[in-house]
């Protein structure tokens, strides 16, 4: 896990504020519950709501103020972790100089960049996005336990989704790794040559490698950019069918027959969507995070390699 790799302190302060930032979904839902239970009870006692709504925008006035304390940290993290992983990365590369230099340029480049949006980047997310389903879901127990274990049942469908792309998508981004770095070094073959190319008049046979190898490289992200989309586009549109479609229907019937109140079912509408969102997000994360395997494989090596003894005297070249 690349997180492993930041700071303990920044970590469980992140975590906390991720905790806090959760809580937001769930106190928007409590409140809407409670405003709707006192507009149909028929009290008409309007001062009540009032308070309510003042109440509801306080809290998330100081909800906005943690997210802002929570993105800062957020993004200290990341730039920290990027920090270690380049580092570990142009020991190795300069310790071992190799003189072809193309999967070395394509590392610090663009797998790195892969690996700090679609690892780094997802990983933290992961952390927010199981955190508010943990606090919807809790919350939906508690508030109604039928419709909730609807709603459990109901995510399955997307987990199963996900874990049918997942082994596609890491296969997509190994050939795209691949392409990547043969593009890399025509670019950089195309451009040290430039001169002897101009002099021997063969420029437009390295242009058409280069482009060639270009090519290769955009069809290879297409391909890869694309199953993630389409394993996102099954997801989303298994949870909706499952996770919102269904237990609405359910939760209509239960409140025809009155066992449901309506600001309850209009809550648990509301936080439906926040079961599926974090789970959709999660899977979708996760075919992320699987689709830099590759790289982070490269970046392991890296970072568990011992870097030889530069004090000693070199007598020869």
């Amino acid at each position: 896990m690349s997180l492993k790799y930041a700071k303990k302190s920044q970590l469980i302060t992140y975590t906390i504020l991720a905790a806090i930032k959760a809580c937001n979904i769930v106190f928007v839902a409590y409140m809407i519950e409670i405003m709707l239970n006192v507009a149909s009870s028929g009290s008409h006692d309007y001062m009540h709501l009032v308070r309510l709504a003042l109440l509801t925008a306080l809290g998330q006035m100081c909800f906005m103020a943690s997210n802002f304390v929570y993105e800062t940290v957020k993004m200290g993290i990341i730039r920290d972790v990027n920090m270690t992983l380049k580092r570990a990365n142009l020991r190795y590369l300069v310790d071992q100089g190799d003189p072809d230099i193309k999967s070395g340029l394509s590392l610090m480049t663009n797998d790195l960049k892969q690996i700090e949006t679609n690892r780094v980047t997802a990983q933290l997310d992961m952390i927010f996005q199981g955190l508010s389903f943990i606090g919807a879901i809790g919350f939906a127990f508690y508030s109604s336990w039928q419709m909730t274990l609807v709603f459990v049942v109901a995510t399955i469908a997307p987990a199963v989704v996900q874990i049918i792309t997942s082994p596609i998508i890491t296969k997509k981004s190994k050939i795209w790794a691949q392409t990547n770095a043969n593009y890399t070094q025509h670019v950089s073959d195309s451009l040290n040559g430039a001169q002897a190319t101009k002099l021997y008049n063969v420029r437009t046979n390295i242009i058409t490698r280069a482009a060639n190898a270009a090519q290769q490289m955009e069809n290879a992200l297409r391909n890869m950019t694309l199953t993630q989309a389409w394993a996102l586009e099954l997801i989303y549109s298994a949870a909706e069918l499952f996770c919102f479609i269904i237990p609405c229907t359910i939760g209509g019937i239960l409140m025809m027959q009155g066992n449901l109140k309506v600001g309850t079912l209009v809550m648990m509408a509301d936080l439906s969507m926040n079961f599926i969102t974090p789970v959709v997000t999660l899977f979708n994360e996760f075919n992320q995070v699987k689709s830099t395997v590759p790289m982070w494989e490269k970046t392991q090596v890296a970072l568990k390699h011992v870097m030889k003894n530069d004090k000693q005297k070199i007598d020869h070249f």
